[in-house]
């Protein structure tokens, strides 16, 4: 597990569903691990999502005022939260369902009902990959110094 992982409570995830049972459900089984924020609609999820920049979300498809697919098409067409990984987590789990998803840019899209260690592990890999890459672009714009501090090597030792 890359470092940055060691103090997951530093990573936030926003768990967006209508469902107060499953919602709660789901928070309870992440905030052992991360900082957990809570919206009961994609309306709402949004204002988090704008005003707290979590490191992943994980949406219901069919909900009030905002569904799931609209959360992330808004997401989607924002470049300063774009980046951010997002889950659809649903009980439309039909190929043409799935395919929708994923094809307005969800990175995982999990059946209802759900393997808890399933979606435990998609958003671990889904941080893992953005770690690397956020490394990768400060390896690639950083000077020599923060290249070196990125590989943890003392620069001063090799000059």
């Amino acid at each position: 597990m890359p470092e940055e992982l060691e103090d997951q409570k530093d990573i936030t995830i926003l768990v967006v569903e209508d469902n107060d049972e499953l919602r709660h459900f789901i928070v309870h089984i992440l905030q052992k691990e991360y900082r957990v924020l809570e919206a009961p609609n994609g309306r709402i999820g949004l204002e988090k999502v704008l005003a707290e920049m979590p490191d992943v979300v994980v949406s219901d498809v069919m909900m009030p005022e905002m569904d799931g697919i609209s959360l992330l098409k808004t997401i989607r067409n924002n470049p300063n939260v774009s980046h951010i990984p997002f889950i659809l987590l649903t009980s439309k789990a039909e190929y043409k369902d799935r395919i929708e998803g994923l094809s307005k840019g969800a990175d995982a899209y999990l059946g209802k009902p759900f393997v808890v260690e399933e979606l435990r592990v998609h958003i671990k890999n889904l941080i893992e990959t953005r770690l690397l890459i956020e490394r990768k672009v400060l390896w690639c714009q950083g000077s020599r110094w923060e290249r070196l501090k990125l590989l943890k090597i003392n620069p001063e030792m090799n000059d």
